[in-house]
């Protein structure tokens, strides 16, 4: 995938503004997406996310995972 750098700003903005918190997430929609597509962009401090953990919950939720980038 290619990160535009405006984006590669806004994720670094995130990790800075996270404090002493571990972990935060974002929602966002790339332009040229189409209206069906969201990204969800989870951020974590410390430990890696299990996406076996993490993925199942998005799932019940009806929505389904394409891609981890």
């Amino acid at each position: 995938d290619h990160i535009e750098p405006s984006e590669a700003l806004e994720d670094i903005a995130v990790l800075e503004s996270m404090g002493r918190s571990t972990r935060t997430q974002r929602v966002l929609r790339r332009p040229g997406d189409a209206d069906s597509v969201i990204n969800i962009k989870l951020y974590r401090r410390g430990e890696p996310l299990k996406l076996s953990k993490v993925i199942p919950p998005l799932e019940h939720l009806g929505l389904s995972v394409v891609q981890e980038a």
